[in-house]
Formats: C-alpha cells, structure tokens, sequence
C-alpha cells in the first residue's frame, strides 16, 4: 500500500519536472533566436522608430526616412526644438 502512494507521488513530480523542462527549452530557444538575430542587425521589433521605416525589400532592415531626417537636421540647424 505504502509504494503504490510512493509510486504516484514518484510519476507526478516526475511529469511536473518533466512539464518545466519542455517550458523551460521553449523559452531558452526564443532568447538564443533573439540574440542571433540581433548579432546579424536585424531588426524584431514591430514598429519603426521615428525617423526610420522597414525596408520593403526585407522587413528585418531599418532605412532612413528621408524626409524626417531633413526635418531633423533643419530643426537642429535653426536650434527648433520640439
């Protein structure tokens, strides 16, 4: 009587530990695919920051946008400031 609680007491821990394995592998494998893809520059992330916009040839690069930059440096060259 007593191993047969011990036996199932045994399994359930084993299928918990089991269960924070498989979780635990998940998460590792997106950080691991993150930081490779942050290594080669590519961007993740799902909006632009102001002043660029997505390549429209591959959506993992950045490009200037053009017209920002020249309201940029036309504000920084008059000292207008937002």
């Amino acid at each position: 009587m007593f191993f047969d609680e011990v036996g199932y007491v045994f399994v359930s821990v084993n299928v918990f530990k089991n269960l924070v394995n498989i979780l635990y592998s998940r998460e590792l494998s997106k950080k691991i695919r993150s930081a490779q893809m942050a290594r080669n520059e590519e961007y993740l992330y799902g909006d632009a920051r102001y002043g660029y916009e997505k390549s429209p040839e591959d959506k993992h690069w950045l490009v200037v946008d053009p017209e920002v930059a020249r309201k940029i440096f036309t504000m920084a060259a008059g000292r207008l400031w937002l």
